[in-house]
């Protein structure tokens, strides 16, 4: 989809079309190059269901106004993948049953979160130490390849990988402790 027909008139018609299964398929392709252990088919199945849900319970889910462009939804998508391939995996290994992510799983930081909160997220990722804060920080923020953040920085793809986890853990992890304080 282009920026001038940004956003859908129907969030709903949108994530059943061609176009949506297009977008899901080609960040699918990308997580595949990067995190070839995680569990793609039913990340993309948890993806689609979760936004079944979302837009039957507010059909404006996705707007201008939480996404303001086209490229902030393909991350907020493709972080959604990503966290859901990795919540499939995690039930896996317990032998539990496949659920939906739970809203907490769904994304670390998405377009709709306020100027406030973005400003938490990055004092959050201000505190990680190195190499956490880079790799983070350029995967996430930056939406830089991993395999070019883990030559760069002269580690493993997989160690890169490994990075990337425990900080996503590090930053839920004091994000949590802030709102029990």
């Amino acid at each position: 989809m282009t920026e001038n027909l940004w956003p859908p008139k129907d969030g709903r018609a949108y994530v059943h079309s061609e176009a949506f299964g297009e977008l899901v398929v080609h960040e699918l392709n990308r997580l595949s190059k990067t995190h070839p252990r995680l569990d793609l088919a039913d990340a993309a199945a948890i993806v689609f269901h979760w936004f079944n849900s979302k837009l039957n319970a507010n059909r404006n889910f996705i707007s201008r106004k939480r996404f303001p462009t086209v490229s902030g939804f393909r991350a907020y998508v493709r972080q959604m993948l990503y966290n859901a391939g990795m919540y499939a995996i995690r039930l896996r290994s317990k032998n539990q049953d496949l659920t939906e992510v739970p809203e907490s799983e769904a994304v670390v930081d998405s377009p709709s979160a306020s100027l406030q909160a973005k400003k938490e997220l990055l004092k959050l990722v201000d505190l990680l130490e190195e190499p956490h804060k880079s790799i983070f920080t350029r995967f996430f923020l930056d939406e830089e390849e991993l395999y070019l953040i883990a030559t760069a920085l002269d580690i493993t793809e997989d160690n890169a990988h490994t990075i990337y986890e425990e900080a996503v853990d590090r930053i839920r992890g004091a994000a949590r402790k802030s709102l029990q304080n």
